[in-house]
C-alpha cells in the first residue's frame, strides 16, 4: 500500500513539474564530478521520458537534438566547442576539484564490483591491467585523459573512447591534435562563461530546484560514491596537479 501511494505521489509531482514546461537544458557531464546525482534528480522530478541521454564522448550534434525536440533535457558525456548555437537552450555542468576527480575515477573503477555488485560493462582498464595508483596517473597522461574540464569544453576528447578503449587509436588521430595548451584553456573558459556551473561540494536540492524552476521538488541524493581504500601520498597529489594544471587554473577561476 505504501509503495502504491509513493508511486501515485511521484506521478502527481512529475505531472505538476511538466505542466507547460518549455525550458530546454543541455548537461555537459564530466565524469566523476557528481553528474549522476544531478541526472537522478532530473529523472526523479521530471521522469526519464523527458531526458535524452548520450555518453559517446563526441561533440554535441545539434541536428540530432532538433530532431528530438520532445525532450527537455539532454544529458551525457559530450564535448562542446561552441555555446553560441544555443537555440534557447540552457547549458549547465558540474565542476569538481581535479585532484578529487582523478582520485575518484581510479577508485570507482578499482572497486566497481564491490560498490555495484556487478562487473562494469565497458573496459575497466584499472582492473584489466591490475593498475596501482601510480600506474593509473601515468596512464591518464599517456591516453590524454588529463585536464578533463578543459578537454570537454574545447573539444579535445577522443570520441567514443574512454581510457580503457584507446588501444587502437594511434593512427586514427594526430597525437599533436590531442595535446592541450593555453588556447584550449581560453576556449574552454569562454565557453564556460556561458554555462551555469554547479560545484560538486555545494550542489543540493535548493539550487537545483531554483535552476530548473520545479514547482515541487523531491530530494537530491548522492549516487556513485567511490570506495577509497588507499591513502593518497603527497607526491601523487603533486603529480596529479602537475598533469592537470589547466584544469586547476580553470577550476580556481570559476570557484573564486
Amino acid at each position: 500500500m505504501i509503495k502504491f501511494i509513493k508511486k501515485i505521489l511521484l506521478f502527481i509531482i512529475r505531472k505538476i513539474n511538466k505542466i507547460n514546461y518549455k525550458k530546454k537544458f543541455i548537461f555537459i557531464h564530466i565524469p566523476r564530478s557528481g553528474g549522476t546525482s544531478i541526472k537522478k534528480f532530473i529523472f526523479l522530478n521530471f521522469g526519464k521520458e523527458k531526458v535524452l541521454e548520450n555518453n559517446d564522448m563526441n561533440l554535441i550534434d545539434y541536428r540530432y537534438l532538433n530532431k528530438n525536440d520532445k525532450y527537455n533535457f539532454f544529458v551525457g558525456h559530450k564535448q562542446i566547442i561552441n555555446t553560441e548555437n544555443t537555440n534557447n537552450v540552457n547549458y549547465f555542468t558540474v565542476l569538481r576539484n581535479p585532484v578529487d576527480r582523478v582520485v575518484s575515477y581510479y577508485f570507482y573503477l578499482k572497486n566497481f564490483e564491490k560498490i555495484k555488485g556487478e562487473k562494469k560493462q565497458l573496459d575497466n582498464f584499472v582492473i584489466d591491467q591490475n593498475m596501482n595508483f601510480d600506474q593509473y596517473i601515468e596512464y591518464t597522461e599517456e591516453k590524454f585523459w588529463d585536464n578533463l574540464i578543459v578537454r570537454f569544453f574545447s573539444g579535445k576528447i577522443i570520441p567514443l573512447i574512454n581510457p580503457g578503449r584507446m588501444k587502437n587509436f594511434i593512427g586514427q588521430y594526430d597525437v599533436n591534435d590531442l595535446k592541450i595548451d593555453e588556447k584550449d584553456f581560453t576556449l574552454a573558459k569562454n565557453n564556460l562563461k556561458k554555462v551555469k556551473i554547479f560545484f560538486t561540494k555545494n550542489t543540493n536540492k535548493k539550487n537545483l530546484s531554483e535552476y530548473f524552476s520545479t514547482k515541487i521538488s523531491l530530494p537530491f541524493k548522492i549516487y556513485n560514491y567511490s570506495k577509497i581504500d588507499y591513502e593518497i601520498k603527497d607526491y601523487q597529489i603533486k603529480k596529479i596537479k602537475d598533469l592537470n594544471q589547466l584544469d586547476f587554473k580553470i577550476f580556481d577561476y570559476f570557484n573564486n
